[in-house]
């Protein structure tokens, strides 16, 4: 069972997002991932409060279009027991990112908006990366798990 708290800092926030395709991207991801049992919560926020939780948390001044703060440790993924939910962590995106990443990308706004949900998620999991090249191991995994649940939610 994959539980998800999902908020908006402000409510005008909420109509850029596709509430359901959110639902469905995250239980599809766990699925693909064969992992269960975990909890998470997804709040989405302005870039003027993404910028300010960046300055604090990772002492960068500007925003971001996503940050992730894992509550687990390694083991726990795998000495998780049955029916034992695990609280995975808490995911935030920046709305306005979001929207600007999607027009610079030529990309609809859902597609980005699942690119940065499963990136949200492959953090809380333990993945990384050191720059945003393609070549990187994690945003070509980014990229494949997109692919997949893309496929099966359009279809």
């Amino acid at each position: 069972m994959i539980e998800c708290e999902i908020t908006y800092s402000d409510e005008s926030l909420r109509q850029f997002i596709d509430h359901q395709k959110v639902e469905k991207t995250i239980h599809r991801l766990f699925s693909l991932l064969e992992l269960d049992f975990y909890e998470l919560s997804l709040t989405f926020v302005t870039d003027k409060e993404m910028r300010v939780l960046n300055k604090n948390y990772r002492n960068i001044d500007e925003t971001t279009d996503v940050l992730s703060f894992s509550q687990i440790e390694d083991e726990d993924l795998v000495v998780q027991q049955e029916d034992s939910v695990t609280l995975l962590g808490d995911i935030i995106i920046s709305v306005d990112e979001l929207r600007q990443n999607a027009a610079y990308f030529n990309e609809e706004v859902d597609v980005e908006l699942m690119r940065l949900v499963i990136h949200g998620i492959l953090h809380l999991l333990g993945w990384d990366h050191t720059s945003n090249e393609a070549t990187e191991e994690m945003l070509q995994k980014q990229e494949m798990l997109l692919l997949k649940i893309s496929k099966e939610l359009n279809s």
